[in-house]
């Protein structure tokens, strides 16, 4: 009897191990599961979550995250004008994601004018 190990390649060519690889040679059907099979709505709002809290330049302290039939509806406050558009990347990089609703408002309003980066008294 020969001993499996993960490590070796099986007669297809594939390790055991390739489904866990980070870059976009996986193939072409990959992330197409079964007919009728969708995320829930509460593990696209925990993904959703966990993305938000571990972002280390996003202040994601004052966002709400809703989330119905896979719409994610994001409200609430943000320090900075680019944390707005930061929460609403990390929404549509959630799987099962289908639209998002940016609702954020900038709590901040210096460092905002004409271009991100100017300040409003400067010009």
């Amino acid at each position: 009897m020969q001993n499996f190990d993960s490590r070796e390649r099986d007669r297809r060519g594939f390790k055991a191990d390739d489904w866990r690889r980070t870059d976009d040679r996986r193939g072409p059907h990959r992330g197409r599961g079964p007919t009728g099979r969708s995320r829930s709505d509460a593990d696209i709002a925990a993904d959703l979550h966990e993305a938000l809290a571990h972002d280390r330049y996003l202040d994601a302290s004052d966002v709400d995250v809703v989330v119905e039939n896979g719409d994610i509806v994001l409200s609430g406050s943000v320090p900075e004008a680019d944390d707005r558009l930061r929460a609403e990347i990390h929404a549509q990089k959630v799987r099962g994601s289908r639209q998002i609703r940016n609702e954020l408002r900038v709590a901040s309003r210096e460092g905002l004018g004409p271009t991100l980066g100017m300040d409003v008294r400067d010009s």
